[in-house]
């Protein structure tokens, strides 16, 4: 009691000090400006308006603009090198991303929902490629480049990238994929659970209307034994131990293209990737909460491809809009 009547006392007099050791990582410009809050007199003590605008905060606010664009570049620039990355895979390792991006939940996804909206610039779902070539805006690439890269991307070769397809080209942006997801892409694309995928397989998993030359070349880019089937350990060969180094290979890239606009220093970030990308998926985690919104594995379409193994690629694109 007599501590607390002590402080009490203290208080009214408006005597304090910053010895407690919260206050000793605290910069002199943020106790200068909790001096001036804490002013006994309250006509020299600063109003709301005043203390809001007060070059203390104008400075912190302005720190945290380019903290925030920061972060952002170097994501984008991750989502970048990750999709340039997807450009030079394989057609089965593409379409066994295409199966991980649908069966992942929005935690799984994090941070790559919202880098989506910096391509789908009209909020549909769809990016096209004129909005994919506004999101490269910032990047130094040719026209060429741009429409190789986008075409890359589309894996069912409709002229637009639907979410589920820029997910495929990103999801490793979270890092290396665990066997057990993999394994569950295996089991989706062998369809009638053979231990192997083969070229019927393909044609139900991509459609009727895909070509049998494409479907041919699927299967013998990866198909190390000539046997015409993708066995298990041949299709765990598509990723290989060193994929983590080459994106830094590709971040390198991707960052030597970017130009600075905004005159803040941009490097390749990559040692600070894991805490930007936890940063952003907590943000869009606390988002999706405050919107009250369920799962990605929760909605209809992606219901549908996780409970039916006889879904085609082309059913799935044309709910993608509605996956966003």
């Amino acid at each position: 009691a007599e501590s607390r009547a002590r402080m009490v006392a203290m208080i009214k007099l408006c005597k304090y000090d910053f010895h407690g050791s919260r206050w000793q990582n605290i910069s002199k410009e943020a106790k200068d400006f909790v001096k001036v809050l804490l002013t006994k007199d309250p006509q020299k003590r600063p109003t709301a308006e005043e203390a809001l605008n007060s070059p203390f905060l104008a400075s912190a606010r302005e720190i945290n603009r380019k903290r925030n664009i920061r972060s952002r570049a170097v994501a984008m620039n991750l989502v970048q090198a990750t999709m340039e990355q997807y450009a030079s895979y394989s057609t089965l390792k593409k379409l066994a991303l295409v199966v991980v991006a649908h069966k992942s939940t929005s935690e799984e996804v994090g941070f790559l929902r919202s880098m989506f909206q910096n391509y789908d610039h009209s909020q549909n779902g769809i990016v096209d490629l004129p909005e994919f070539k506004e999101a490269l805006s910032d990047y130094d690439y040719t026209e060429e480049e741009m429409e190789d890269l986008f075409n890359a991307l589309d894996i069912d070769k409709s002229g637009e990238l639907h979410y589920y397809e820029f997910l495929a080209a990103t999801i490793e942006a979270h890092g290396e994929l665990t066997e057990q997801r993999l394994a569950e892409a295996f089991d989706r694309l062998d369809c009638d659970d053979s231990g192997y995928i083969t070229v019927n397989n393909l044609r139900q998993f991509l459609g009727e209307s895909a070509p049998q030359s494409y479907l041919d070349h699927i299967v013998t880019e990866s198909d190390e034994e000539q046997d015409k089937k993708i066995h298990y350990d041949e299709f765990l060969k598509l990723w290989s131990s060193d994929d983590d180094k080459k994106r830094q290979q590709y971040m390198h890239k991707v960052a030597s293209r970017r130009q600075n606009g905004d005159g803040i220093e941009i490097s390749n970030g990559f040692s600070e990737i894991p805490t930007i990308v936890a940063d952003l998926s907590l943000s869009m985690a606390s988002t999706e909460e405050q919107a009250e919104e369920g799962e990605l594995d929760d909605r209809p379409e992606a219901q549908m491809f996780r409970s039916n193994k006889h879904t085609s690629i082309r059913a799935l694109s044309q709910t993608a809009g509605a996956f966003v």
